[in-house]
């Protein structure tokens, strides 16, 4: 996107293509499992706080991600083991921002289902399934911060919750609407399904270092510092 940008220069080699679409399906899927990863760290951390040494250590973090990698890497293989068999004998012009497997899909001239009910089985496998591992880490850790005696911990506990939760249901609610609703018949307009994936894309990295950094005490108390000084910084100015 940058280098279409910075250069004007619109054709995209083929190769180079296929690339960015794996490398684009494969974080996303990633990141699907690194949120469900993030839960269960949260519900441990709530649930077994005293386990919790024993239980999330350096090497179930590496195995975490590993995992994600390598189950991710699966489905991607056969999506681009599927772009191959398709023809472009109308257009090879992509309506997109980036190379996109459904949108490649729409402009080929093979129309055969099994290309869009792989993407829809995908997405809600690897959509569903860790959302529902979430919602149910979630109920639980709401249900043990009700049982926090101290107002401040389940302050603490429900800020977490939030936080991540806003972030996951950027991801997740986008994406799944983007890539099931055309596996099962229901037809998107190409500037609503740009719209979706694009804003699961991009937005949730975005509001990340927002989000979770003003969670820290440290840039907070910074922030604070910075608007306090503009506000005191003309009144030392007017009595000069």
């Amino acid at each position: 996107m940058i280098a279409l940008i910075l250069f004007d220069t619109s054709p995209v080699p083929y190769g180079a293509c296929l690339v960015q679409m794996f490398l684009v399906f494969h974080l996303e899927v990633v990141e699907s499992f690194l949120f469900t990863l993030m839960a269960c760290d949260r519900y441990i951390a709530v649930i077994y706080p005293f386990r919790y040494p024993q239980l999330v250590t350096g090497r179930t973090v590496f195995a975490g991600i590993l995992l994600s990698n390598v189950i991710s890497a699966m489905p991607n293989t056969v999506y681009m083991i599927f772009v191959t068999e398709l023809s472009f004998c109308r257009t090879n012009v992509l309506p997109y921002c980036f190379c996109d497997y459904a949108t490649m899909v729409l402009v080929s001239c093979t129309e055969n289902p099994k290309y869009l009910s792989l993407l829809s089985t995908t997405a809600t496998t690897f959509g569903v399934g860790p959302l529902t591992i979430i919602f149910f880490s979630y109920i639980k850790i709401v249900y043990a911060a009700l049982k926090i005696s101290s107002a401040e911990g389940k302050k603490k506990v429900f800020n977490v919750l939030i936080t991540h939760l806003l972030v996951v249901l950027l991801f997740y609610l986008p994406l799944m609407t983007a890539f099931i609703l055309p596996g099962i018949g229901v037809k998107l307009s190409a500037e609503a399904y740009n719209t979706l994936v694009m804003v699961a894309t991009i937005v949730p990295p975005m509001m990340n270092p927002i989000i979770y950094s003003f969670r820290n005490k440290e840039i907070k108390n910074g922030i604070k510092k910075i608007f306090m000084r503009k506000r005191t910084i003309p009144e030392i100015n007017n009595r000069m």
